[in-house]
């Protein structure tokens, strides 16, 4: 039993094949045309977005500038006021290092 379109294809005298050789090679050449056309758009967005990216940046360093140098001299204010209160009164000298405490442990029999 034939489908419509078998019986079409026989009326007509079309043979069903794949498509020529010629079919084939255009095919291939489009889709590579359509790879690269791809790729060519997805290069200029990204280079698009990274300058949107610096310009943005650029933009928030420039704002923010003044806020980091109030920042920068009030940790510096911090240090000097804490320097102050940790150091020694005059005429003191500070020797710093580290001691390790040994403990003497008596056994009851006259040993250590």
């Amino acid at each position: 039993m034939r489908t419509e379109q078998s019986q079409f294809k026989a009326l007509h005298g079309i043979e069903s094949r794949g498509p020529s050789l010629l079919g084939r090679i255009l095919g291939v050449a489009a889709s590579m045309i359509l790879l690269a056309g791809a790729f060519v758009f997805s290069l200029f967005l990204f280079i698009a977005l990274a300058a949107v990216g610096l310009v943005v940046g650029g933009y928030v360093w420039w704002k923010t500038r003044e806020l980091r140098k109030q920042m920068r001299a009030q940790m510096e204010h911090m240090q000097e006021q804490m320097n102050q209160q940790m150091a020694p009164a005059s005429g003191v000298e500070v020797i710093e290092g580290e001691y390790v405490r040994e403990e003497v442990v008596d056994d009851g029999r006259g040993r250590q």
